[in-house]
């Protein structure tokens, strides 16, 4: 089946009381490319969630480019709450000896004649845990956290993206066969007016000859190297599997069917250029640029196809 590279999804789900919304949408593009933003409570190191969403968008999605965004909201009523206090035990470290520090330098202990002090005044505590960095607010998921109910709902966004996809996939295939089927029967065209012109051709230069009977034969032999040059047959022939082949990829389940079109269709292009050059008369010309409109449609499609 046909999968374009333009789609939108979108998905609302609750987790132990935290509401999550995701928006999934991606567009044409030459290679995949990923662009992927979530809240950084999802990256703790408890969950660790950002790189198995990017390996299950990897695995589903080939080529475009795909733009997703989860946001979290804690619930109310009595859910889950995101917040809590970290607290730096490290750096309140580094604080408490500054201030016994700054403290010894100002007086020393009397009975035993050690230089300062080896705790702390509760209001001195206090400070310090007002210090920049020691106690932080942040957001973090509990650690009951329903990792695989996410990732299930995650993917059922995913699926729905790629539902959309194919659907736009399918109406390009039936773009994509019309332009073919007005390609083929230009092809028709072309080959009985080639007949035609080849026969008023033959009548000619019968005719010709007849009228100048006396001399060398050398005209005859120019004319038969003149149709001989004009000669569109092989061409003809590969416009027609050309585009066989394109109604196959369509119509099939073929991986990578985008990029196979798109080789056919230069390569259509060039048989037909080829015919425009050997054409005679006007009315092939004229169907071969029909031809060459058509197939410059196809091409400008089949950038959306994956």
């Amino acid at each position: 089946m046909l999968e374009s590279m333009t789609g939108a999804a979108s998905g609302t789900f609750s987790i132990q009381g935290m509401r999550f919304e995701i928006w999934a949408r991606s567009v044409n593009h030459r290679f995949f490319e990923l662009q992927l933003r979530i809240p950084r409570v999802l990256e703790s190191q408890a969950h660790q969630l950002g790189a198995a969403l990017e390996e299950e968008v990897r695995a589903r999605l080939s080529r475009g480019r795909v733009e997703i965004e989860v946001q979290l909201t804690a619930g109310g009523g009595g859910g889950t709450s995101l917040r809590r206090l970290r607290y730096d035990a490290g750096l309140a470290g580094e604080y408490r000896q500054l201030v016994l520090g700054l403290a010894a330098a100002g007086k020393t202990d009397p009975k035993s004649g050690a230089a300062g002090r080896q705790t702390l005044s509760p209001g001195e505590a206090l400070e310090l845990l007002r210090m920049p960095g020691v106690v932080e607010i942040e957001q973090a998921l509990p650690e009951s956290f329903d990792r695989e109910r996410f990732l299930r709902e995650f993917g059922k966004v995913l699926e729905r993206l790629l539902r959309s996809r194919r659907q736009e996939g399918r109406g390009l295939a039936r773009i994509l066969k019309a332009y073919l089927k007005e390609i083929e029967a230009a092809n028709r065209g072309v080959r009985k007016r080639y007949g035609q012109y080849r026969k008023e051709k033959l009548a000619s230069i019968r005719r010709d000859l007849r009228l100048s009977s006396a001399g060398p034969p050398d005209p005859l032999r120019a004319a038969v190297d003149w149709l001989d040059r004009g000669d569109i047959s092989e061409e003809l022939e590969r416009v027609a599997l050309h585009c066989a082949a394109m109604r196959g990829l369509l119509s099939g389940t073929t991986d990578d069917a985008g990029k196979q079109i798109e080789f056919y269709a230069q390569e259509l292009l060039r048989e037909v250029n080829t015919i425009g050059s050997k054409a005679r008369d006007f009315a092939t010309r004229q169907l071969v640029v029909d031809m060459k409109t058509r197939i410059e449609k196809i091409k400008e499609q089949i950038r959306n196809v994956c």
